[in-house]
């Protein structure tokens, strides 16, 4: 009989201790490998859409008194320690923003098509935020859509914690007013 018991204790303890996916405040994305992947940039780009159109500043007195806002996309900087694939990001974003159907969308590239197939590359890199900013009036945007992704490693023992902080923010062209702000924080864990 005891040692019934005692099987039972231990196979409890064992299911107990097993590690579980927790989810905390801080909205990470909990996966091994520190490196940024397109699953990163897809989840990310969406979750930050979707916070985008169900935030304030889109309802506030714009289906009431003036038009749909019409959104530009700006430039999103790497700011990390790596390379990553920015523009996969960017594409993703815009995706999730023109399927919510909740605003006028002016994709990045339109802002872009001045200039040839192999200018594009070197001078979207090189846009500051005022050319943007002229640009998305020229084509009657009422706001801008502009960012960054951060990174900063930590360790913990063998363990090294890589966290990609992505930092969006509206501006309204007309006012300079900042409408919204979105942030987004990865954590990327190496267990080597």
């Amino acid at each position: 009989m005891k040692t019934i018991i005692f099987s039972f204790v231990m196979i409890f303890c064992l299911l107990a201790c097993q590690n579980q996916p927790t989810t905390n405040s801080y909205n990470y994305a909990r996966v091994n490998g520190d490196e940024w992947t397109t699953d990163d940039a897809r989840l990310s780009a969406r979750e930050l859409a979707d916070n985008l159109v169900e935030s304030a500043w889109l309802a506030k007195d714009f289906f009431v008194e003036k038009p749909v806002p019409k959104l530009a996309m700006g430039q999103v900087i790497n700011k990390t320690h790596h390379p990553l694939d920015v523009d996969t990001f960017v594409s993703y974003l815009e995706k999730s923003l023109i399927n919510s159907k909740k605003l006028d969308f002016i994709r990045q590239s339109e802002l872009l098509v001045r200039f040839s197939e192999d200018q594009l590359e070197k001078r979207q890199a090189s846009l500051s935020e005022k050319e943007y900013k002229d640009r998305a009036i020229q084509v009657q945007a009422t706001h801008l859509l502009m960012g960054k992704i951060t990174s900063s490693i930590e360790t913990e023992g063998r363990r090294k914690i890589v966290f990609y902080d992505i930092n969006l923010e509206v501006a309204d062209l007309a006012t300079g007013d900042t409408e919204w702000i979105g942030k987004k924080r990865v954590r990327k864990i190496n267990r080597n």
